[in-house]
């Protein structure tokens, strides 16, 4: 075992022995595990690593368990943050600080991102309510328009049928008119006619009464 002085970082006082420190090789030879294995256990916070003159040193203890791990890790609030070093405690404040930031940001991005889904959700809904109502007031005027067409074509027969009927009783009127006026004339002259029958019948009755007054007196002898 390569002796190396220790940090002050692994001594909990001034009288305490601080943890021996060994290579990560050594270390991964003693526990028997492989190299890679304990550069993974170093980044998961299962063992103690410390750089010192360009070498990796490990806290000589075994690896922490799955148990132990949990408990160091509960107040970690990403799952890319490792467990504390004792020998970083600034780098595991600032981890802690970013995991925190992030998952402050985290929680404003899926928010911002549900607001928005939500937005587009109801606009969306309204745009096609919106185009619903144009389609529909299209056909509504369509429809008005067919039937003021309709309407019009009617008022035009209408108005033709009306013209027509005012000329029939226009002519039926006149030839009234003239057919009251001949009649009117056949009456005046046919009073005329009778006017003059009744002044000739008078004229023969005076000659009629003359005539039988010369016939008696002729035949009446004289005194």
């Amino acid at each position: 075992m390569e002796s190396i002085l220790c940090p002050e970082t692994t001594a909990t006082s001034a009288d305490d022995i601080c943890d021996p420190l060994i290579p990560a090789d050594d270390y991964a030879m003693k526990y028997d595990i492989t190299r890679r294995t304990v550069d993974r256990y170093a980044r998961s916070g299962k063992v103690e690593r410390l750089r010192q003159g360009g070498k990796t040193l490990i806290v000589d203890k075994p690896p922490i368990k799955a148990e132990t791990q949990s408990v160091l890790s509960e107040t970690v609030q990403s799952d890319l943050v490792v467990a504390p070093v004792r020998n970083d405690w600034i780098a595991f404040g600032a981890a802690q600080a970013y995991a925190k930031s992030r998952h402050k940001w985290q929680s404003a991005f899926f928010v911002a991102a549900f607001l928005l889904f939500v937005a587009l959700l109801i606009g969306s809904g309204g745009g096609v309510w919106f185009w619903q109502s144009i389609v529909i007031s299209q056909s509504q005027v369509i429809a008005s328009e067919n039937k003021l067409s309709v309407l019009t074509s009617n008022l035009t027969e209408a108005k033709t049928l009306i013209d027509a009927i005012q000329a029939r009783h226009d002519k039926t009127a006149g030839g009234l008119q003239d057919r009251i006026d001949e009649l009117h004339n056949t009456n005046q002259l046919l009073t005329i006619q009778l006017a003059t029958l009744a002044a000739v019948k008078i004229d023969a009755n005076s000659l009629q009464a003359s005539s039988q007054h010369n016939h008696t007196g002729a035949r009446t002898p004289p005194d």
